[in-house]
């Protein structure tokens, strides 16, 4: 859960999906043009997190009310990923 500056600098959590916050309602959507093929697999969790705002707990709320139940929120976001020795992956610009 970030906008475009926080997407496209730093680290992330290895093997995870970069979708900036304002994209994910279209993202989940099959018939949007922005659909995206990772969020059509339901066997999969999707664990939503940002820079630890509030926001992604937000976004995971919205998901729920949206009918996607394979949704959590990883509280504290980053930082907790990062001081629990979380493994983490330096982003390569496009």
């Amino acid at each position: 859960m970030r906008e475009q500056p926080g997407v496209e600098h730093g680290e992330k959590v290895e093997g995870s999906h970069d979708e900036p916050g304002g994209m994910m309602d279209v993202g989940y959507d099959p018939e949007s043009p922005y659909y995206r093929d990772v969020y059509g697999d339901h066997g999969k969790a999707f664990v939503l997190f940002g820079n630890g705002k509030p926001r992604s707990a937000l976004s995971a709320k919205a998901r729920k009310d949206m009918g996607i139940t394979n949704v959590a929120q990883l509280a504290g976001g980053m930082p907790a990923w990062r001081e629990c020795g979380g493994p983490t992956v330096e982003k390569r610009r496009k």
